[in-house]
């Protein structure tokens, strides 16, 4: 069961791509909870206080991350899986975060990992879940998350549930961009830029990685291979990186900007 499920990841099967643009009627859209077309996709004020302009507004997403009782409450019902968390909810966890004291721009040192490769899968899973109490919906930790956690033959329902972690917080990337350099798609971490190429645009391989200033934003313009019958077929992938980037240089950057 457990090798199953990894497998079924890494061959894209897990993970569903959404693509839409914001803005557009919801009830036409597909989604990660629940396949049934006739269902109605409820009200998302959050959301729509966010599209209000005509695009994404996300320091209204940071706003509400600052509420700390507000994100404790949607960072619980994340870790349990709970399906009928709202979409604004995890734009909330992923790009709220940004706002938050705790975003360090995804630069931890991932000390789990030499442990994982000595053999030490529960200590190494401890830890990595250690980190993930400190950014719950970071799909690169999410991903060694579950990784390492069939290696330590955690129970099942424990990591269907990191799976489905995984996959849902990789959707606000999606709805970010399309990866073209007029519209790169957005992340909080460059490590999860690999984990969204493999996963969602199922690329076969990285060939080439420059940092480039696309209209005075710093963005990562990734060259690769695309995937035999994958959905992407480009040859390269724009990633906006303006919220990891000052983070070396300014701790809380964004975080005072609210």
């Amino acid at each position: 069961m457990k090798r199953t499920l990894l497998i079924v990841l890494f061959t894209g099967c897990w993970l569903t791509g959404v693509t839409q643009t914001p803005g557009t009627d919801q009830t036409q859209q597909n989604t990660l909870f629940d396949n049934n077309p006739e269902r109605t996709i409820p009200d998302d004020p959050i959301f729509e206080e966010a599209i209000a302009g005509g695009s994404i507004n996300y320091q209204t997403f940071g706003k509400y991350a600052r509420d700390d009782s507000f994100y404790a409450q949607i960072v619980e019902r994340f870790e349990q899986a709970d399906e009928t968390l709202l979409l604004s909810d995890l734009f909330i966890l992923y790009y709220g975060f940004v706002y938050r004291n705790e975003y360090n721009g995804g630069s931890e040192i991932p000390s789990w990992q030499d442990l994982a490769k000595q053999g030490h899968h529960t200590e190494a899973y401890e830890q990595v879940c250690s980190a993930l109490k400190t950014a719950p919906a970071s799909p690169h930790l999410l991903l060694n998350a579950l990784q390492i956690g069939i290696k330590a033959n955690r129970p099942d329902e424990e990591l269907h549930r990191l799976g489905w972690r995984l996959e849902v917080s990789l959707m606000p990337i999606s709805f970010s961009g399309d990866g073209t350099q007029e519209r790169p798609y957005l992340v909080t971490s460059v490590t999860d830029e690999y984990v969204f190429m493999y996963n969602i645009l199922r690329i076969k391989e990285v060939t080439e990685q420059n940092l480039e200033y696309n209209d005075n934003k710093p963005c990562d313009r990734i060259k690769v291979v695309p995937g035999n019958e994958a959905p992407f077929t480009g040859t390269e992938v724009w990633f906006d990186v303006s919220y990891p980037f000052p983070m070396k240089f300014s701790p809380k950057h964004w975080a005072k900007q609210l």
